[in-house]
């Protein structure tokens, strides 16, 4: 090979990798939800409604509660999601091995020695910024990774939350899910 076509080549694989890590990597998505808005039950994560309710707003005190039951008027509040917490700060910092960890669901009797005071059994409470996984019950594969990216109030007691999260597939690759 000639210096010529070496010059060509390099930049070529350059370019090939870079859009190959662009559209394997995980997609941020983001949910919005309000309790001021009458009959929704959850953010849609997935396939499910992943529920919430916020706790006494003040500014100092930015956190929600997120509910492990089926949120849906149909669902008859069984169990839903299972949590595990993480220590990272950054969704983008979050790796596979990461997701390698115990989850608990509704009513496990391990939840508050591991989420402490956070843990109510059937819901589970998280401080803006957050980082969180979460899966389906029945669907242990598939991972959301998912960060309680605001918490927001009012003085009636009603408020706003905003999620960011992404989406794993623990047995194989990244997964690109539309919500």
């Amino acid at each position: 090979m000639n210096k010529r076509s070496i010059g060509i080549l390099i930049p070529a694989v350059v370019v090939a990798v870079v859009v190959v890590w662009f559209l394997l990597r995980p997609r941020t998505r983001s949910a919005e939800m309000s309790e001021m808005v009458s009959q929704q039950y959850g953010l849609k994560v997935g396939p499910a409604l992943l529920g919430w309710s916020s706790r006494a707003y003040t500014p100092a005190q930015r956190d929600g509660y997120i509910y492990m039951r089926d949120v849906e008027p149909s669902g008859g509040n069984k169990p839903r999601w299972e949590f595990a917490l993480s220590t990272k700060g950054q969704l983008s910092k979050v790796t596979r091995e990461d997701l390698r960890c115990d989850f608990y669901g509704m009513d496990d009797p391990r939840g508050s020695s591991v989420f402490g005071d956070a843990w109510g059994g059937a819901t589970i409470l998280v401080p803006q910024g957050q980082i969180f996984f979460a899966r389906l019950v029945g669907e242990p594969s598939i991972i959301y990774v998912i960060c309680l990216a605001e918490q927001g109030g009012s003085p009636s007691g009603q408020g706003t939350m905003r999620i960011e999260y992404r989406v794993f597939n623990i047995k194989g690759s990244v997964l690109d899910i539309d919500p």
